[in-house]
Order: structure tokens, then sequence, then C-alpha cells
């Protein structure tokens, strides 16, 4: 910069020499996107806070009642997905299977409601199965107060990799066309919910 007459001194700048509001983003010189979902990190970048929101997310259900013989480890066929942010449902294989970019810990989340036309039910039991391999699972003994329908639900956190696939499984026992009960367009009754939570 040019001046006229004797050289001026440097002086270091202050917070008081600098007007408040007038450093933009533009004007900052660290890494990363610069924009209103980012925050500045003590090591000079941008980051995004907290990763915004649980997803991905899915609540798929089974539509119509599923006959599955009596004590029998039947797999649920799922078939009608509510919400699926990231679109992981194996519709072929009646699965939810972890997309790619999407690897981390799952909350997931499985219900069983069984049934039995003659009002005779002993056991519901749900199981939740990654990979093919059951991973966790709860039941009741109905035997001392048989009813229609009792529902059974599970819920586990499980680190998941891309590709890892999550199925329902469950168990009805005792009286006449054990089943699992499936819902309609507003109610679900047998489901598998998941959402990946944000560390």
């Amino acid at each position: 910069m040019a001046f006229i007459g004797a050289k001026p001194t440097n002086v270091p700048l202050t917070s008081a020499d600098i007007q408040d509001g007038t450093v933009g983003l533009a004007d900052l010189s660290a890494t990363g996107t610069k924009d209103a979902t980012t925050f500045l990190r003590g090591d000079n970048t941008f980051a995004s806070a907290g990763g915004g929101v649980n997803t991905p997310y899915a609540h798929i259900k089974l539509s119509t009642n599923q006959n599955t013989g009596n004590a029998s480890n039947v797999k649920v066929t799922l078939d009608s997905v509510e919400l699926d942010s990231a679109s992981g449902f194996d519709a072929t294989n009646d699965r939810w299977v972890v997309p790619s970019g999407q690897a981390g810990k799952y909350h997931i989340t499985g219900a069983i409601m069984g049934y039995s036309s003659n009002s005779s039910l002993d056991f519901t039991k749900a199981r939740i199965y990654i990979n093919g391999s059951n991973i966790a699972e709860a039941w009741t003994d109905h035997t001392s107060n048989d009813g229609e329908s009792a529902t059974e639900t599970i819920t586990i956190i499980k680190n998941l990799s891309v590709g890892d696939y999550i199925e329902l499984y469950g168990q009805t026992e005792g009286g006449a066309n054990p089943s699992y009960f499936g819902g309609d367009s507003t109610i679900s009754k047998t489901y598998l919910n998941l959402f990946k939570i944000i560390e």
C-alpha cells in the first residue's frame, strides 16, 4: 500500500478494530463446507453438527394374516413399506439391507402378533435375524391364560456393515390355525422398525 510521509508502524489488529458482522464465511480460511448446517471446529475445519437426523430409517409391516403352522420358526413375509428413507428393503427376500455408505449402529425393533382362531394361543415368539443368524429373541408363555392373540416385541442395537441384512422371524404355538396377524392401511400389528443411531 502506498503512503505519504513516514511509514506507519505495524500494529496488530484487536477485536475492537473489527466491527461485528464484517467477517463472512467467504473470508474464513477453514476447510470443509461453509454453510448454515456446519460449524467451525478448533482445528479450523467445518463439520456437520451431530450428523443431522437418524437416517436411514424404515418401517415395514405384514399387511395380511400369514399362516405359520404350529411351533414352527417362520420368517415374516413383510410386504408393506410405510417408510424406507434409503430404499433398503429387499421385497424379493423379505429383508432390509444396509445400503452403501450407511454402516453404523442401528436400533432395531421387531413385533409379532400371534393369532389362534379358537382362542388357545400358548406361545408367541419374536426373533431378529442378521445375515441369516438368530441374534435376539423374546417370547411369552400364555399357557395359563390362553387367548386369541398376543404380541411379542423385541428391540436390540447392533453394529452393522454395508450389505448386512435384517429379517424378522417368529413362532406361534397352540390352538387352531396359528398365524401372524397382519395389519391394514392404518394399523401395524406385525412389523420391523429400524433406524441408524447418530453418534
